[in-house]
């Protein structure tokens, strides 16, 4: 019987979601290589984006367990009303202290909340280089199976 290979994860586009789903995995699959590709360079230190991203208590969440969160460049959101109810109905309001959270999510650049994606992929990345790597300035149609 020949040996398992080894599982090699590819992640195309470094953007928030790319690069949680590599933090992610790299943790979660410790034997697994992991590549990260994108069209830009991965220097956790993105440039200025005009967009802006409204992100739920869960995301926020899942960035401070990656330890990927910077509260410091967020607005938080602590309430939120629902105004579009049929008429003569009340108008829905959440507020997060009524839930007993801290906040329902938060809203922030999207570069802020891409840098310390960058930044915490590039240390998990430092600390094993022979399983992660990243290849930033790398557009998709250049790879090659």
């Amino acid at each position: 019987m020949s040996a398992p290979k080894s599982l090699q994860i590819a992640v195309v586009g470094a953007g928030p979601v790319g690069l949680a789903f590599a933090c992610q995995a790299a943790a979660a699959l410790p034997q697994a290589g992991l590549t990260v590709f994108d069209a830009k360079p991965i220097t956790g230190q993105p440039a200025r984006d005009p967009r802006v991203l409204a992100l739920n208590l869960g995301s926020v969440q899942q960035l401070q367990r990656l330890r990927a969160w910077e509260p410091a460049q967020a607005e938080p959101i602590r309430e939120v009303s629902v105004s579009q109810v049929a008429p003569g109905r009340a108008d829905l309001r959440l507020r997060a202290a009524e839930l007993g959270v801290p906040l329902l999510g938060a809203v922030l650049g999207y570069a802020d909340v891409l840098a310390p994606l960058q930044r915490a992929w590039l240390m998990q990345e430092a600390a094993q280089p022979l399983r992660l790597r990243s290849r930033g300035g790398q557009r998709v149609a250049d790879l090659k199976t």
